[in-house]
């Protein structure tokens, strides 16, 4: 794993403890929602590191709901009308995420 994802990922371990397993997923570049990681792989360049996270944003007792009934591709996505995140504690995790990341990035923790 290249050094800032390993970082955040190592730093996301102690911040969350016993719960980064429900935070933390290492993922494969993909571009089947976003194309960022098209930014990354120059043609014929070396490829630029970078860490993109995806933050879940379905509250948990649905996202198990659907889960354990094998409808999870029934949940509304991003672009549906129907898409409605749970404001927490999804809005939390992701301002705690960034930070955390940022501040270690620019080496002030």
């Amino acid at each position: 794993m290249p050094k800032w994802p390993h970082t955040i990922n190592l730093l996301w371990k102690m911040y969350y403890g016993s719960e980064s397993y429900q935070v933390i997923q290492v993922m494969p570049p993909d571009i089947v929602a976003d194309d960022f990681v098209l930014l990354s792989l120059p043609p014929g360049g070396n490829p630029i590191p970078y860490v993109y996270w995806n933050i879940g944003v379905t509250e948990p007792e649905m996202w198990e709901k659907a889960n354990k009934e094998g409808k999870l591709r029934d949940l509304p996505p991003t672009h549906s009308a129907l898409y409605a995140p749970a404001i927490e504690p999804i809005l939390q995790t992701g301002i705690e995420g960034l930070a955390l990341s940022a501040l270690t990035f620019l080496e002030i923790i």
